[in-house]
């Protein structure tokens, strides 16, 4: 059976949003407010993907990426993407166990890790002999953020010299590792495409939704859900670091959010709470997920 829509790269899906939704907010910090616009991720990525080319990160080429929620971890993860490299993001909290053990495994061309990073997690990151290099919490130059200083003397336009075909690697998700060593699940760019696509027409994301993640980016179903498919629908995502029952209606209204992730413990500590939740909490929500179990 042919696919619904025909295939398209990452590089493709953000050229097109650029250009039709600039100054849109494509990702906001909970937190902080903070942003990337459609543009300021056209230009982010294109300047990564000039520092892969300059470095000869060819397809199938692995890209560590070790952090947590932020906003410079989903501009690295898209501008890998945009390349077309493979990206692998680590979990450290979950996986700093087994950080080693998966570095091995990947055999990474370049190592790029927050400055947050538990100092042995760091020494780890630093032993794999390739270039390791230290990024902060937002997309741009600064100090402590010594990728983005770097990349920011790169073009801002695209890259001429874009790699990898449908059928090459585009991500390297890990298993948690709680019944046996974690695994490396494979995931082509044609593949990956085609999920997202169904993820967004399964759960009617449209490019006037703001989607609240706050599930780890390591995962693939926060990937898909919140960070790929309202690239691939022109919508926002906001992205907390950490749930929170103190903040969770504070920012359904503050952001209006029309869809948010949900997680059994999150559900249950949102009815548990001390006053009953009514519809002036929830505003703008059309609903909630739940995942995991």
């Amino acid at each position: 059976m042919k696919p619904s829509v025909p295939y398209q790269r990452i590089d493709q899906l953000i050229t097109r949003h650029a250009g039709e939704r600039g100054a849109k907010a494509y990702v906001i910090s909970a937190e902080t407010g903070a942003q990337i616009t459609y543009s300021q991720l056209d230009a982010a990525t294109n300047r990564i993907a000039h520092f892969l080319a300059s470095r000869g990160i060819k397809a199938n080429d692995r890209i560590a990426v070790l952090s947590e929620n932020c906003l410079s971890q989903v501009a690295l993860y898209q501008g890998v993407q945009r390349y077309g490299a493979t990206v692998v993001m680590v979990n450290c909290e979950v996986n700093s166990k087994n950080l080693e053990q998966i570095l091995d495994d990947v055999e990474p061309k370049l190592v790029l890790w927050h400055r947050e990073l538990e100092p042995a997690l760091q020494t780890l990151a630093k032993a794999q002999g390739v270039e390791d290099l230290r990024f902060g919490d937002l997309p741009e130059a600064g100090p402590g953020n010594e990728f983005f200083s770097l990349i920011g003397r790169l073009p801002a336009t695209r890259c001429d010299t874009i790699v990898g075909a449908p059928h090459d690697l585009a991500l390297i998700h890990y298993t948690s590792g709680t019944t046996s060593r974690p695994k490396g699940v494979c995931c082509t760019h044609e593949c990956y495409f085609y999920c997202a696509d169904s993820v967004a027409a399964g759960f009617d994301i449209g490019e006037n939704d703001v989607v609240l993640d706050y599930r780890a980016l390591t995962w693939g179903s926060a990937q898909q859900f919140s960070m790929i498919s309202t690239l691939q629908a022109g919508a926002s995502f906001l992205l907390a670091r950490k749930f929170s029952v103190s903040n969770f209606f504070d920012w359904i209204r503050k952001y209006g959010v029309t869809i948010s992730a949900g997680v059994p413990t999150a559900i249950t500590m949102l009815l548990e709470r001390p006053h009953p939740v009514t519809k002036a909490d929830l505003p703008t929500l059309r609903y909630m997920t739940t995942s995991t179990a």
